[in-house]
């Protein structure tokens, strides 16, 4: 959905900057990022159905979340991003009380409002613990294009092989914050 030559300058810029294969009619343009988690939160939340997150997260995205009744659970997270044992444990806990969970929401990169950036390490444990509890991943990248030092780590739907990440970023941090440029990148 959206203009088809942004939407390939989207594809492309996430195959260049974040290691990504995706094309065009993978990418959804959206009035920022805000819209496009929106849309996911909405299309995938039952009343309910858990939302685990880091254990503190953006204002905004709480808020969706609990506008459409989620039951969010934070995990206790370190410098290096989410705890994969908390995970794990978090993870077993909610799915031996009968709960139903939806997705894991991270913003792995310049998380807000912590800060840290999640290790590449660390990356892979959340993809293989999610994986093997058949939880999708909601990866919100809207911060990466901040960097002013040090290495990027790769994306989450990057190193993901089985399709179950999806994806949002935003121009609006970097372009102009009126300008409300956001894209997902969902299967």
């Amino acid at each position: 959905v959206g203009l088809g030559s942004l939407r390939q300058l989207v594809a492309e810029k996430l195959g260049r900057d974040r290691n990504m294969k995706v094309t065009a009619e993978d990418v959804v343009l959206t009035s920022g990022s805000a819209e496009a988690i929106g849309m996911v939160i909405q299309a995938l939340t039952d009343p309910g159905d858990v939302a685990l997150t880091e254990e503190f997260l953006y204002l905004g995205t709480l808020r969706q979340l609990r506008r459409y009744g989620a039951d969010v659970v934070g995990v206790k997270c370190d410098g290096h991003g989410i705890v994969p044992e908390e995970l794990e444990a978090t993870l077993e806990r909610l799915l031996g009380q009968g709960k139903r969970v939806k997705y894991l929401y991270t913003i792995p990169t310049f998380q807000n409002p912590l800060g840290w950036t999640m290790t590449l390490e660390r990356r892979r444990q959340v993809l293989e613990i999610t994986g093997k509890y058949g939880v999708p991943v909601f990866e919100d990248d809207c911060y990466v294009d901040l960097r002013f030092e040090g290495e990027d780590v790769t994306s989450l739907h990057s190193l993901d092989d089985t399709g179950r990440v999806i994806y949002v970023g935003s121009f609006s941090k970097i372009v102009a914050p009126g300008a409300r440029m956001g894209y997902l990148v969902a299967p």
